[in-house]
């Protein structure tokens, strides 16, 4: 498997099976999928020409391989599968009572299996979800060597302050200069004539390129966060546009889960506060986007309220609930 590359556009597929109708009837059954040249087949009589078609094609993904065959059998195939270059995943066949051959197989590896007589739509099916799953592990593959790669980065650049240097020199230009025409971009397309809807979706772009701007800052800053002098500050602003914003931020996701994120606002909470609205606004993004990954049915709410509040001064709360699965009370004290 190659984690430098992308998923190969022609899918490399091994068929190892004795039966001498077999590949007739997977060229047949399949035609359409190899005259697009999505898959490709290689085939074989046995387990010792399938070892030797898996030396000289390290390209096959997917092996699918009968298990009573003549010379090597399947059980004994895939046992001999580790000294190959072949790193995909492989499917048995083999006839529905034949359950002990089929554990064994699955005991040696194979990742599922299909039933004689094969339903040759049952078949694509399997091996498309096989193909899937592939897919899926060499993304996995290639996030371990990605991350592994940031950690090495990450690491050289504690140890080198010429490096951090010149990399925030880069960061700070290579960042803030497309996050700067995003936000510009979206500025204008506002003053245009645009439709409710189209109007919505912008000012949602408009509101999260702000606050990762914001964050982007914050980042690059890092002279000030090795002397700790973050500091907040301290301005007027509008908390009713604050949640607003984080709401729109992340109502996509709560309505890929089909949640309902709703705003709680007491009507004694001022139109405008004191504080730091960026700083805010990042804890709720945090608070509510993690409510929003662990609640499966129901909602999420973002609610504000008074706690104090005289002719001169307010002290609010900002809060988040939802109908997940809530925080352990032992984890409280580590998370907050």
């Amino acid at each position: 498997m190659n984690l430098n590359t992308s998923p190969p556009s022609t899918r490399s597929v091994l068929v190892v099976d004795d039966e001498p109708d077999m590949e007739l009837l997977i060229r047949q059954k399949f035609r359409k999928l190899i005259s697009s040249k999505e898959f490709l087949f290689y085939f074989a009589n046995n387990g010792e020409q399938a070892l030797q078609q898996l030396h000289n094609n390290p390209e096959i993904e997917l092996v699918m391989t009968d298990i009573n065959m003549p010379v090597m059998n399947g059980l004994q195939f895939l046992e001999k599968i580790p000294e190959t270059p072949f790193k995909g995943k492989a499917l048995v066949i083999s006839a529905y009572t034949d359950i002990g051959n089929i554990r064994s197989a699955m005991n040696r590896g194979a990742f599922d299996f299909v039933t004689k007589p094969i339903d040759f739509q049952d078949l694509e099916t399997t091996i498309q979800k096989t193909i899937k799953a592939i897919d899926e592990s060499r993304q996995a593959a290639l996030a371990f060597v990605e991350r592994d790669e940031a950690l090495h980065e990450k690491e050289q650049a504690r140890t080198s302050e010429r490096f951090k240097q010149q990399f925030l020199a880069n960061m700070s230009h290579e960042i803030r200069t497309p996050m700067n025409s995003v936000i510009g971009i979206t500025n204008l397309l506002l003053r245009s004539k645009l439709d409710e809807q189209q109007t919505k979706y912008v000012s949602m772009i408009q509101a999260a390129s702000e606050q990762l701007m914001s964050i982007i800052n914050d980042i690059l800053d890092i002279s000030k966060i090795e002397a700790g002098k973050m500091q907040f500050e301290s301005i007027a602003f509008s908390p009713e546009q604050v949640i607003a914003n984080v709401r729109n931020i992340l109502s996509m996701k709560a309505e890929e889960k089909k949640l309902d994120l709703k705003i709680q606002i007491d009507p004694t909470l001022p139109s405008h506060l004191t504080g730091d609205p960026s700083r805010l606004a990042q804890v709720l993004i945090n608070l509510v986007g993690n409510a929003i990954k662990f609640t499966e049915t129901g909602f999420v709410e973002i609610s504000a309220k008074p706690l104090t509040i005289n002719s001169t001064t307010c002290i609010a709360e900002f809060s988040v609930s939802d109908t997940g699965i809530g925080i352990a009370a032992d984890k409280l004290s580590a998370i907050f």
